[in-house]
């Protein structure tokens, strides 16, 4: 039953998303050809995060609906540092990390929490390109865009979910586990190619 209800959690959280997503250009709809790609890799994405997370996410976008939110949307402005800053509020810490993101904030936020989930996903993410070098690529910007991108991804996440995360987070951590290559472990067996290693081996 557990199973069942985190794969119901992690459908949902897709569904969401597609809607979000392929309303995000009203003149310009989303391809339908790219819709099952972007379905993976958020499937990719989630594969890893516990029930509690995924249920609580799920929860936010279900909220962000009823508020008239669009998640994407408000994620991608961030991205390109359009987002509007609400208030005079203190310098975000965010910008210790990840410079392009000084003075960007937005009404929900968890500060530290954020930083530290985005500081352990980019040494994961650089220990697996090392170790996997032939089958994982990471961008020549030092994981800089990565980190942009996660930052002002969990920037639309209410603070309890964030915080949920980084549990998680530490919990892998604690079982010396890398939630990075996890997630590639669990996308190449998605598609029949078997584990990361399988795939590394395959094409050295």
């Amino acid at each position: 039953m557990a199973d069942m209800t985190r794969q119901a959690n992690i459908d949902k959280i897709i569904e969401i998303e597609v809607e979000m997503f392929s309303a995000m250009k009203t003149d310009e709809p989303a391809p339908e050809n790219n819709l099952p790609a972007f379905k993976k890799m958020r499937w990719m994405t989630y594969s890893v995060l516990s029930a509690e997370t995924l249920e609580a996410w799920r929860k936010d976008l279900e909220q962000a609906q009823a508020d008239g939110r669009n998640t994407m949307i408000e994620k991608y402005l961030m991205i390109a540092g359009e987002m509007p800053i609400p208030g005079e509020e203190e310098e975000c810490c965010c910008a210790t990390v990840a410079p392009k993101l000084e003075g960007l904030k937005q009404k929900i936020c968890a500060d530290e929490d954020i930083c530290d989930i985005v500081e352990i996903e980019n040494r994961w993410q650089e220990a697996t390109a090392r170790k996997y070098s032939h089958s994982v690529q990471r961008q020549p910007d030092g994981g800089e865009s990565f980190m942009h991108y996660l930052m002002c991804e969990l920037h639309t996440w209410a603070p309890a979910t964030v915080r949920l995360y980084l549990q998680d987070v530490k919990n892998a951590l604690g079982s010396g586990r890398n939630l990075a290559e996890e997630r590639y472990d669990n996308l190449y067996a998605s598609i029949g190619k078997g584990s990361l290693r399988e795939v590394e081996d395959s094409v050295k």
